[in-house]
């Protein structure tokens, strides 16, 4: 049985929920998020009457880069939310463009929208947008006038080639897959851009690919025994999705007469199961790379089997009351294989198909854990205790500081506690978005074994993207407008430096201070001609010692006129940096940043307001 996992991706990673799910019923989930072209509103002068009193209307026309043609067919629709980034916004009309590229939309409520145009081939656009993956911006519609504006649409980019075996002969119903080349926490990653089948001759093609790097690799299956995932989504921005497989295991006799089972692992272009040493394909809009051909060479090796037996409390064998336990990889990758068996009654469990590399085996639902490092040979006789969980207690403190009186509802929290990191087939393992703390601050939790981040909803900055709104686009209530989350410790643990890590038992009160005196500053981003630059990403970060504080981190999107404003930020040293086109989380890699060292805006936050900042246009890639 072909099984898939899936977890939330940032934008990294994330910023939408994926269901807990056991290992026996293993799903992939998909991270869309999508960003928005270039468009400019008519100055009031050139307005014209709407169609109907008090009403308002939206005309313009959509093209096509690079040559200007008119998007014909093209599906413009208003937004009253933001595009992507967590529920889309309220669809509140659709035109379609005529053969020329125009659209109008009357009878428009005044209020402030998103517009987006939509065609077969090229990238989602918005209003506002300066790159193929930027982001647009908002604007405003009053009543009786008309607002004129104007998108242009990227074309999708592709990849094709050959997959052939160890021969040279054409290897036919062989998966292909596009992994495009992102940030997640700092780090290079993969996600999946899409999948697709070889024919006959070994051929394959991907399209409505984003611009952007990429890697191809390839996977064999058992003939008869599973059917390759196929993925091909509509053209988007940004975003991808992660697969993860039960192991086929196939057994072949040696020249030596012993049996070995063996399982197919991912080989990557041009002939590498090393996605370190496979070939990057870089594609501009609209550009198609071929000849990326794919050799199998080594994609069979050994299996091996991890043996053991899981305890109750009292060191009884543990009744197999649950589907059992999960062998999941340690290295991060978006196609993990992820081997599971079964509790016996004498509590004994017996897992194969797993290939030489470093795991967690993990009990169904995290109640017992161990790290295993699979070598040229089997693991026997490990023995897991289920505990049940870390039970602890917690408390939330709120600091007033300079802010001004007023109540704060403790309701308006969220935790969420996320494996940290997120591993294909991990089990949760703590409170996803759990109920909040109570009137006096106090909360309790129960962690599995494992190492953990902690993010307190609206509080969390990489979930903030402007004054007004957390991820996903919920409202952040006026009390915690300017507030962030100052400490978490446990024990001797500086949580929000160093993580959250069950490993060892209880450590006493998890306690979590929330500070409402932040520091809020604003700022304008001009281009190289000194003109104000709308639809850009400002982005702040920490500097000195809480450089590796990723909570810290910042960022917001300029408006039409390139005005922005961040708050909630904690007092202290930062660099504002202002890009025109940036894979989204780059500026969180200390490798990505070393390019841009001193060119940003050194700047010392106190409480409250501060100086207003004029930033530069940086070139993003």
């Amino acid at each position: 049985m072909n099984l898939r996992v899936g977890r939330p991706f940032q934008g990294r990673r994330r910023g939408a929920e994926s269901p807990a799910l056991p290992f026996a019923a293993i799903v992939a989930a998909c991270v869309l998020a999508l960003r928005l072209a270039v468009a400019q509103e008519l100055p009031p002068a050139d307005r014209k009457p709407a169609s109907s009193a008090g009403a308002g209307s939206i005309s313009g026309v959509v093209t096509k880069r690079p040559g200007g043609e008119a998007a014909a067919g093209a599906v413009v629709k208003i937004l009253n939310e933001p595009f992507g980034g967590g529920p889309p916004g309220a669809q509140t009309q659709t035109a379609t463009a005529g053969a020329d590229g125009s659209f109008l939309l009357t009878d428009v409520e005044p209020g402030t929208y998103w517009l987006v145009a939509n065609l077969q081939g090229y990238l989602p656009v918005e209003y506002g947008q300066r790159s193929p993956t930027g982001v647009g911006t908002s604007f405003d519609v009053r009543a009786g006038q008309r607002v004129t504006a104007r998108l242009s649409m990227w074309p999708t980019s592709g990849i094709s080639g050959r997959v052939v075996d160890a021969d040279g002969d054409p290897a036919g119903r062989v998966q292909v897959l596009a992994l495009r080349l992102v940030y997640d926490e700092g780090k290079p990653a993969m996600i999946i851009a899409q999948t697709v089948t070889t024919n006959d001759r070994g051929e394959y093609r991907m399209f409505w690919l984003t611009p952007g790097s990429y890697r191809v690799a390839a996977r064999t299956f058992e003939p008869g025994l599973i059917t390759p995932a196929v993925n091909i989504s509509p053209p988007r921005r940004f975003g991808g999705s992660e697969l993860g497989t039960s192991p086929v295991v196939s057994r072949r006799t040696l020249e030596s007469g012993v049996l070995r089972e063996e399982v197919a692992i991912p080989i990557y272009s041009p002939s590498t199961p090393d996605p370190q040493l496979s070939a990057t394909i870089v594609l501009a809009p609209g550009e198609n790379a071929s000849s990326v051909d794919v050799q199998l060479i080594g994609s069979r090796v050994a299996a091996h089997h991890v043996r053991g037996v899981v305890q109750n409390f009292s060191g009884q064998p543990l009744a197999p009351f649950r589907a059992g336990v999960a062998v999941v990889s340690r290295v991060a990758t978006p196609m993990a294989i992820v081997a599971a068996g079964t509790i016996n009654a004498d509590g004994s469990f017996d897992v194969g198909g797993i290939a030489p590399g470093p795991y967690t085996l993990y009990v169904q639902g995290g109640e017992a854990a161990t790290l295993v490092d699979v070598g040229d040979s089997d693991v026997d006789n490990l023995v897991l205790s289920a505990t049940g969980g870390v039970n602890i207690p917690g408390h939330v403190t709120v600091e007033r500081g300079l802010a001004p009186a007023g109540s704060v509802d403790l309701s308006n929290l969220a935790f969420q506690v996320l494996r940290d990191p997120e591993s294909i087939g991990a089990p949760p393992g703590g409170p996803r978005f759990n109920p909040p703390p109570a009137a006096d601050g106090s909360f309790a939790w129960t962690i599995q074994p494992g190492d953990y981040r902690v993010s307190v909803f609206p509080l969390d900055n990489r979930q903030r993207d402007d004054r007004t709104r957390a991820g996903g686009g919920r409202p952040v209530p006026d009390a915690l407008q300017n507030a962030y989350l100052k400490s978490i410790r446990w024990g001797r643990t500086d949580v929000l430096a160093d993580g959250l890590h069950t490993w060892g038992g209880a450590q006493g009160t998890l306690e979590l201070v929330i500070s409402l005196a932040g520091a809020e500053v604003e700022g304008t981003v001009r281009d190289v001609t000194r003109q104000p630059a709308g639809g850009v990403m400002v982005v702040a970060l920490p500097d000195g010692s809480n450089r590796g504080r990723r909570d810290l981190y910042r960022r917001a999107t300029t408006d039409n006129s390139g005005h922005f404003v961040l708050r909630g930020l904690a007092p202290g040293d930062y660099s504002f940096y202002a890009w025109d086109d940036l894979e989204r989380g780059a500026w969180e890699s200390a490798e990505f940043m070393r390019a841009f060292e001193g060119r940003g805006q050194f700047v010392r936050l106190r409480e409250g307001r501060n100086d207003v900042l004029d930033l530069n246009l940086l070139a993003g890639r």
